[in-house]
């Protein structure tokens, strides 16, 4: 058997007396117990040589963070892992980060992954991608900002949200895993206004073509189910255009449907918003109610 290769940035998990690599094929929410469940809590940290997944003895501790997967994770649900190609094993699992920004109006930034990106094209998702070796959680989620929407944010307050064990595809049904990342959900304030910061705004065709700002409201409504404040009549999208940044409006009511569709949807081309931006966006809602503005230092 082969020696799995080690991760750019290489993520262990440690419990008891185990303290391993996390390998492409093995659900990490499964590994610290808590695939019944879909999902537990634990504490994150960065060594000189990448990041460890802690178990938690108490929900008292300060630095627990909630690690969900999806009901149809493919990595828990695949029975023979035998079908695994070694080209994905030998990638192992990356560590991603994916920032929330949030403006001074209280609205969060999305943006569609280009139609051309190897996995989950088209779909919804906050900025971010890999960290890369020598950076911190923030330093990376701030390059990553800056390359898809040419925001650049200095010094800017942040708070770790959560971890999300992505995998792509996301359902067996359509095809065999390829992909296995932990992605962990950072929000950022700014103290612009969504109007102020649309004016700056850059996209990157190569990895975003769209760009949109979920009002409050809008957020509870799909966070929840409900909100308590009328939501918005539509929606403004900024949409890459041959290179021009172009802004036209949605109605709120159908891209609700859209943009959210039944968690147990079997459609491939109906997951508008990952299973992970809506998990992030859950969080994000519940630090805002429980007023815990606690800064992460990763």
């Amino acid at each position: 058997m082969s020696t799995p290769r080690i991760p750019r940035v290489p993520i262990y998990l440690k419990k008891s007396n185990q303290h391993i690599l996390a390998s492409f094929g093995e659900c990490v929410v499964n590994f610290f117990g808590f695939a019944d469940k879909g999902s537990g809590y634990v504490r994150l940290t960065q060594e000189k040589d990448g990041f460890i997944i802690h178990e938690v003895n108490s929900l008292d501790d300060p630095h627990a963070v909630l690690l969900k997967h999806a009901s149809e994770c493919p990595i828990h649900k695949m029975t023979d892992k035998a079908l695994l190609t070694q080209e994905c094993k030998d990638k192992g699992v990356g560590m991603g980060v994916a920032i929330l920004l949030t403006s001074l109006d209280q609205c969060v930034l999305v943006t569609r992954r280009a139609p051309h990106m190897r996995t989950f094209p088209g779909v919804w998702v906050p900025p971010g991608g890999h960290v890369e070796p020598g950076e911190t959680l923030l330093t990376a989620g701030l390059r990553e900002l800056k390359e898809e929407t040419g925001l650049e944010l200095r010094d800017t307050s942040h708070h770790l949200l959560g971890l999300w064990e992505s995998v792509y595809p996301h359902k067996l049904e359509f095809g065999d895993p390829q992909r296995q990342h932990i992605v962990i959900y950072l929000v950022l304030n700014s103290s612009l206004s969504s109007k102020e910061l649309t004016e700056q705004i850059r996209l990157d065709p190569d990895e975003t073509d769209a760009a949109m700002w979920l009002p409050y409201p809008f957020v509870e409504k799909l966070s929840t189910g409900n909100s308590v404040e009328d939501l918005p009549k539509y929606l403004s999208i900024l949409q890459n255009v041959n290179g021009k940044n172009e802004n036209y409006s949605v109605d709120t009511g159908p891209i609700v449907e859209a943009i959210a569709p039944p968690i147990d949807s079997t459609q491939l081309d109906i997951e508008r918003l990952t299973w992970g931006t809506r998990f992030a966006l859950q969080q994000w809602m519940k630090w805002n109610v429980n007023k815990k503005p606690n800064e992460s230092k990763l």
